[in-house]
């Protein structure tokens, strides 16, 4: 008897492994052009969630102008976030990538952003869908503080985001 459970998994992890592949491809080849034309997040049929990172506003760090724009990729573990933004860190600073649980205000760093203003993040995460925010931060350079600085930009994430 053959376990189609099994098959289908593994054709939906194939499925989001290749998908990811080809983000970060397009990414790599064209970087924020891909970026330029995204409106507010949103998710597709393919489980990719696109959309706008915005400034800080209201005491939220999100919901004022337009800084950049996001792509995540997730099957509840595995997940992909491709990000550019159109901020340059202050002199002796950098800017960091976070995924963020509002309800507990958990904090997952998603590592500095290249010169040219990207994130390219991959990992397999233990309940992706626990994460309701994409923020960008300005940090101190080789800052030792784990905690996230100064917001620059972000966007809510759909619900449910990983699922």
């Amino acid at each position: 008897m053959i376990n189609h459970s099994k098959q289908q998994n593994g054709a939906m992890h194939s499925q989001t492994k290749v998908l990811g592949i080809m983000l970060a491809a397009v990414v790599a080849a064209g970087g924020a052009a891909i970026f330029s034309a995204m409106g507010a997040a949103e998710a597709t049929a393919e489980g990719i969630i696109s959309g706008t990172l915005t400034a800080p506003s209201n005491g939220d760090p999100f919901g004022g102008d337009q800084v950049g724009t996001f792509n995540v990729l997730s099957d509840g573990n595995q997940t992909s976030i491709f990000a550019h933004v159109d901020l340059a860190a202050s002199e002796g600073s950098v800017l960091e990538g976070w995924l963020v649980d509002a309800a507990t205000d958990y904090k997952l760093s998603l590592g500095e952003l290249n010169d040219d203003g990207s994130l390219i993040f991959h990992q397999d995460l233990v309940n992706a869908y626990t994460y309701n925010l994409l923020v960008i931060t300005e940090e101190p350079d080789n800052d030792t503080d784990p905690n996230a600085a100064t917001p620059v930009g972000g966007a809510p994430l759909p619900s449910p985001f990983g699922q």
